[in-house]
């Protein structure tokens, strides 16, 4: 294993850098085998999904405001493992 490969990429911090699939190209290019989505991202599930699936991605963990988890953290699981069939679990601390 590579050192990259331990390491997940935060898309949070490269979200205003468009389009999200040239970021999972470079992304893959580089090296990279997971990410951890933000919680916007998770809205759309199948495009997510079609992604990570294209550029051999997973999504170990996943970035949500607390805002959202405070207001409904059972349902934020459940969407982000539903949608999302490679996530491995969801921690609301």
């Amino acid at each position: 294993m590579t050192p990259i490969e331990g390491l997940s990429f935060q898309l949070y911090s490269a979200r205003t850098l468009e389009p999200l699939e040239a970021q999972f190209e470079l992304l893959a290019g580089l090296g990279y085998k997971k990410v951890e989505p933000f919680g916007g991202l998770l809205n759309d599930p199948q495009r997510l999904k079609g992604q990570l699936e294209l550029h051999g991605l997973s999504m170990p963990t996943s970035h949500v405001g607390l805002d959202r988890l405070r207001a409904d953290c059972s349902r934020i699981s459940a969407q982000a493992t539903r949608r999302t069939p490679r996530k491995d679990a969801t921690f609301c601390i």
